[in-house]
């Protein structure tokens, strides 16, 4: 049996542990830091840096009552390229979270921010995966990483299995982060930082990397 194209969602829960006084706090620090350059938030608004300044903009969100479609419309789009297609996917992903997660036709909102920490390249060989990392931050302290990685290749299933079901089983040689992470990175036990930097484009983005390394000495 063969794979002719699929997409994998890999997620992991952890969580806060201080006050979460308000997540517009959060958001704005989140920018600030350069981890991210836009935020969603479920409440009907977005934050994105523009003129070295943080700001946030409304959204016109309308969902019909029976949750059958909805439409939003945005005072000002993003200068950033990704920023305007995470936003895009977060609306289109908040219509069908609320379709999956209503009950009786009523959604209970659990509010939350939600952003992109860019793509993550791992390298085995010849072989190169991009996986591209969201975060949602929820009001309660729960944090949910999300690691997408689409594959648009053939491949057989036992090797499909091997391979990309079970990529977090994987062994890779080398893995790059997003620049701006790459300076939040704890590398207090078995990692170390590299020098190396690169610049990856893929067909709609590009992305520059530094290179994070590990040592079993």
């Amino acid at each position: 049996m063969e794979i002719k194209s699929s997409e994998i969602w890999y997620t992991y829960t952890s969580s806060y542990s201080g006050p979460v006084l308000s997540l517009d706090v959060f958001a704005y620090a989140f920018i600030k830091s350069k981890i991210t350059k836009c935020v969603f938030h479920t409440q009907g608004k977005y934050y994105f840096e523009e003129d070295h300044k943080i700001v946030s903009r409304d959204v016109d969100l309308k969902i019909d009552p029976r949750l059958k479609n909805g439409k939003y419309s945005m005072q000002e789009w993003p200068n950033d390229a990704f920023s305007k297609e995470m936003l895009y996917q977060n609306y289109i992903n908040g219509f069908f979270e609320r379709i999956h997660f209503a009950f009786d036709n009523k959604y209970i909102d659990h509010e939350y921010i939600r952003f992109s920490l860019g793509e993550i390249l791992i390298i085995d060989g010849n072989s190169k995966k991009r996986l591209y990392v969201f975060v949602n931050f929820y009001s309660s302290g729960v944090i949910i990483i999300e690691f997408r990685v689409i594959y648009n290749y053939s491949i057989e299933l036992d090797k499909y299995i091997h391979e990309c079901v079970n990529l977090s089983m994987m062994e890779f040689d080398k893995c790059y982060v997003d620049e701006a992470l790459f300076k939040y990175v704890d590398c207090s036990g078995n990692g170390k930082r590299d020098d190396e930097k690169i610049v990856d484009s893929n067909d709609d983005f590009t992305f520059r990397f530094s290179l994070l390394s590990f040592s079993n000495e």
